[in-house]
């Protein structure tokens, strides 16, 4: 099994409605805009007054990771770097990259299994 038996992520695995899709975009550009801007972690979030509470949760925690993959796995940023320029403690940062680094774990898993399954059958 090599890299190529993995899939990537695709729309199937969205389970956000076409709304919902749009307003997490459009949230995800203001973030990016705010720390362009240079606004720390939670002042940015505050652009994203008036979401629903539960996708404000969610966009927040995905951006997080967003911004560990670019910066950490992506460009080799220290993840006491990346806590520092986002004005977030530590401990939340490396919380968020050992989420990330589980669920790529599970999703392999889970394909691995899906590939074994499918060959043994």
């Amino acid at each position: 099994m090599d890299e190529s038996d993995f899939r990537q992520p695709d729309e199937s695995d969205n389970t956000l409605s076409d709304e919902e899709n749009r307003i997490y975009e459009e949230a995800v550009a203001k973030l990016r805009d705010e720390l362009d801007r240079g606004r720390i972690f939670d002042q940015a979030c505050e652009c994203l007054d008036g979401i629903d509470q539960e996708l404000r949760a969610l966009i927040i925690d995905d951006f997080l990771k967003i911004i560990i993959a670019e910066d950490h796995f992506g460009s080799g940023k220290d993840i006491d770097d990346i806590a520092l320029s986002l004005g977030v403690p530590y401990e939340t940062v490396e919380t968020a990259r050992a989420e990330m680094l589980q669920e790529v774990g599970a999703e392999m898993a889970a394909q691995y299994r899906k590939n074994i399954e499918q060959t043994t059958h």
